[in-house]
């Protein structure tokens, strides 16, 4: 079976560089039940310092937008993606999320099967928080956002709690993906509590090592690899089972009869089997308040099973 091609973007943490994933890679491009995975290394700058007063330390909104441009044009033939990060990377690939939805753009993330993310300090990290405080006063925007209660990182946290993990549809401000956030047993830099952080239960998982050895399989027996390859295949899995035809949404029109049942015209194509953005070119200007069922669009375009119900107040007697 020939498999569609995935691209599988590694974004590192704090410090680091795209190297740090060079173990997950090799093994990735060993594994022949891989075939059709391409590692994709997202690499950006995170210097200790910056001497040079021509040169600054980019923020985390600068290394979204940033990623966001890898996507587009380093990840733009593959139709899928997986997001895989460690540590700060976690942090920005969480902010991308929620920058990309705060501007209307989620139908942008559809294709984004699964994130995962390893040693993730969703909840801050307070390992040497004096020390950091005195060497930087302040002055690595990127330190600051990894200190404990940090607003920027909660609000963005709260968003993609919000509409990406409990989202529902495919919409400019929701995208559901599926996130899964690892935690390093004996790392006392990302503790387990920070990386799982508000993540559902199911979502979160505990592997062998410390913040750094965690990425750092030294076969494919090892648990982090085992862990990501599982995730991988069920992404494509999922993807691959999408059905024929277009899972569709709800949308009404104005009618001139308040009450009755009308078929909605076409309204959500979905993206790999998920609802997608709903054209609301249609919509009346009041909106339309409906009892809503889902429905089917067969490969023929016809609609099937997709009603509304219109509600209206009672007229005033005359």
């Amino acid at each position: 079976m020939v498999h569609k091609q995935v691209g599988v973007v590694f974004v590192h943490g704090l410090f680091s560089s795209p190297q740090t994933w060079s173990s997950f890679t090799e093994l990735i491009g060993q594994d022949e039940e891989l075939a059709g995975m391409t590692p994709l290394l997202f690499g950006y700058s995170s210097p200790v310092a910056v001497l040079s007063p021509l040169r600054r330390i980019p923020s985390f909104d600068d290394l979204a937008d940033s990623l966001q441009t890898f996507l587009e044009v380093e990840a733009h033939p593959f139709e899928q993606l997986v997001l895989v990060s460690h540590s700060q990377g976690g942090l920005i690939v969480q902010r991308h999320l929620a920058r990309m939805l705060g501007a209307g753009r989620g139908t942008e993330l559809a294709r984004i099967r699964q994130i995962v993310m390893f040693a993730c300090p969703n909840s801050g990290s307070e390992l040497a928080l004096t020390l950091r405080r005195a060497l930087w006063r302040g002055r690595n925007g990127q330190e600051r956002q990894l200190r404990p209660v940090n607003a920027a990182v909660t609000e963005a946290q709260r968003t993609v709690f919000n509409r990406v993990v409990h989202a529902r549809a495919v919409t400019a401000s929701s995208c559901p993906i599926p996130i899964k956030a690892y935690a390093g047993e004996t790392d006392n830099v990302v503790t387990p509590a920070s990386a799982r952080s508000v993540f559902p239960h199911a979502d979160v998982g505990v592997l062998p090592g410390d913040h750094f050895t965690i990425i750092r399989p030294d076969s494919s027996a090892h648990r982090s690899y085992a862990a990501l390859k599982q995730l991988l295949l069920t992404s494509r899995r999922a993807a691959e089972a999408q059905p024929t035809g277009r899972e569709v949404g709800i949308l009404g029109r104005e009618t001139e009869s308040p009450g009755r049942e009308v078929v909605a015209t076409a309204v959500a194509e979905t993206v790999d089997g998920r609802l997608a953005a709903i054209d609301t070119d249609d919509l009346p200007q009041g909106g339309i308040e409906a009892t809503v069922r889902a429905g089917h669009v067969g490969p023929d375009g016809e609609v099937t099973g997709v009603r509304i119900r219109r509600r209206t107040p009672p007229t005033e007697a005359s």
